[in-house]
């Protein structure tokens, strides 16, 4: 996930929650602290999320297993080089 769509998404998510809050009936303080932890909750896994994609390997690409793929002799003598 890209950073700017992260911080797009949590800013809805800010929005939505403290729109929430207010038609709620809470008080100002009330939804400043749902909001605010609902954005340290974001953060938190949205570092999980990149120290996750750092650790586990990425996925190699395949070669061919032989038999698959092009035969041989379908190459031109330039591609064989």
């Amino acid at each position: 996930m890209r950073l700017l769509v992260f911080i797009a998404v949590m800013v809805i998510a800010a929005v939505v929650i403290a729109v929430a809050s207010y038609v709620a009936g809470a008080s100002v303080g009330i939804i400043a602290l749902r909001v605010v932890a609902v954005i340290v909750a974001l953060q938190v896994a949205y570092f999980l999320l990149l120290l996750l994609m750092a650790v586990l390997p990425t996925p190699k690409s395949k070669t061919p297993k032989e038999g698959q793929g092009v035969r041989e002799e379908a190459l031109t003598e330039t591609q064989k080089q």
